[in-house]
């Protein structure tokens, strides 16, 4: 795969991912929308390795504090919003807000490479 399709992947695959948690957040009964988040999510990942080796990024590190936080946000929304669901159900509307934050900072740190 050459850059290109392998940014639309990822940024089609963060599309489909957040969408998909929004649903699940809203609607917790459905089952269709939790596997999805969850394939999408790999997803998520895999591109994000394959991109990182187009940088020249090597998968063994060190990672630059970007990928760091990067990481940490893919984490934090991939742990814990199954839970809050699973456990929380009448609270799990609430994310929605907190994921936005996330979605910005990662487009921030993606964009602007900062750190």
């Amino acid at each position: 795969m050459n850059y290109f399709d392998t940014k639309f992947l990822h940024i089609i695959s963060v599309f489909v991912m957040f969408l998909s948690i929004t649903v699940t957040l809203y609607k917790p009964e459905g089952k269709l929308h939790k596997i999805l988040s969850g394939i999408f999510t790999l997803l998520v990942a895999a591109s994000g390795v394959l991109l990182l080796r187009r940088f020249g990024i090597s998968h063994s590190g060190p990672f630059p504090a970007w990928v760091l936080v990067k990481l940490g946000l893919w984490l934090a929304v991939g742990i814990i919003s199954p839970l809050v669901v699973k456990r929380f159900k009448k609270y799990a509307h609430l994310l929605i807000w907190p994921w936005m934050i996330v979605i910005a900072t990662a487009v921030a740190m993606a964009i602007y490479k900062p750190l």
